[in-house]
């Protein structure tokens, strides 16, 4: 799972969910869009430090893979996905020249 997105044929790793870098949402520091992505799917808060303190990529996906889902999550999980690569491309400068 994860990695770059084809655009026309060629790669562009700044698509990748697991792309290591800084993004604050609602005051919170995450990783990479895919650990705010992760801690979006459980209201526990336990769960939600445990993902939020993953390394980016296979260990945060793995960690998101073990909570329980909130009950709402298959109606807000495309939104949550969308609001995190937007503060990703939003808040890193290298990104937002892209």
């Amino acid at each position: 799972m994860g990695g770059p997105g084809v655009i026309d044929g060629t790669e562009h790793p700044e698509t990748d969910n697991f792309l290591p870098c800084q993004l604050v949402i609602d005051g919170i520091t995450y990783l990479s869009s895919e650990n705010y992505f992760q801690c979006t799917k459980t209201t526990n808060e336990l769960d939600r430090e445990m993902i939020l303190n993953s390394e980016p990529g296979d260990a945060c996906q793995l960690a998101g893979q073990t909570v329980g889902l909130r009950s709402d999550w298959k109606s807000i999980k495309s939104d949550d996905m969308y609001k995190g690569n937007l503060a990703k491309f939003q808040q890193n400068e290298d990104l937002r020249k892209l």
